[in-house]
């Protein structure tokens, strides 16, 4: 089959946006290979909402594939714990209210299907050229040595350089998520794109964006969540 692909950043749990943007992209630009960096339902109001969406596109003949993120891999615990008889009292709020969230809409089993496959893909070589991980990559080791830990949690702390600011190309186009930006990142080298950053945000009110790699192009919706910090950035931008 020949795939027009789309790389979508962080859903957390944001149904509404997700079949607005996947609707967009299956219907205007046929796309039919969806490729998520991760953070897949925790956080977000409607996570049985967003599973609905992508069995439609696979019912749809469309190929879909979660990448592990870290929020992935917490709500995977927490499930496991769940199922060894642990209290749901227990757990951390954003996996305690997940779960929730998901048993009352009799979501929970699938999710645990979902999130079983999800922690088994650290990465997705879409192509010879482009990977996607959630996080990154170590530039000075690359991405065969970067360890699994990096592709799911390496993130900048304050004053240092992000991972994509020291990256040359070596490993091709390397697509990701983890790290919520106002605008989408996109580094060159030689003309050619070499680092996405597609997580624009949608879960603090910015937009949920999906990277086309063979167009060089992005599609984003706007964000129905509300979140004040957010929300001021993207009227002050529209003023300016």
């Amino acid at each position: 089959m020949d795939y027009v692909s789309a790389i979508i950043g962080d859903v957390h749990g944001c149904g509404e946006e997700l079949e607005e943007l996947t609707g967009f992209l299956s219907d205007t630009l046929n796309v039919n290979r969806f490729v998520l960096t991760g953070d897949l339902l925790s956080k977000g109001p409607s996570p049985v909402m967003v599973l609905s969406v992508l069995n439609d596109l696979k019912a749809q003949g469309s190929k879909v594939v979660v990448v592990c993120g870290n929020h992935d891999l917490r709500l995977h615990e927490a499930i496991e714990r769940m199922d060894s008889g642990e209290c749901i009292s227990n757990l951390h709020k954003t996996e305690r209210t997940t779960i929730q969230r998901l048993k009352s809409h009799k979501g929970f089993d699938e999710a645990r299907v979902w999130c079983n496959q999800i922690v088994d893909t650290v990465q997705y070589q879409l192509d010879e050229h482009t990977t996607v991980v959630h996080a990154g990559i170590c530039p000075e080791r690359g991405l065969e040595h970067s360890s699994i830990y990096e592709k799911i949690h390496l993130k900048a702390r304050t004053g240092e350089k992000h991972w994509w600011e020291e990256y040359d190309g070596a490993d091709g186009l390397i697509v990701v998520g983890h790290k919520p930006v106002f605008e989408p990142v996109r580094m060159y080298a030689r003309k050619k794109p070499i680092a996405v950053n597609i997580d624009t945000g949608c879960i603090l009110g910015g937009r949920l964006s999906a990277y086309l790699p063979d167009r060089d192009e992005v599609v984003s919706v706007e964000s129905q969540q509300i979140n004040a910090r957010w929300n001021s950035r993207k009227i002050a931008s529209s003023v300016a």
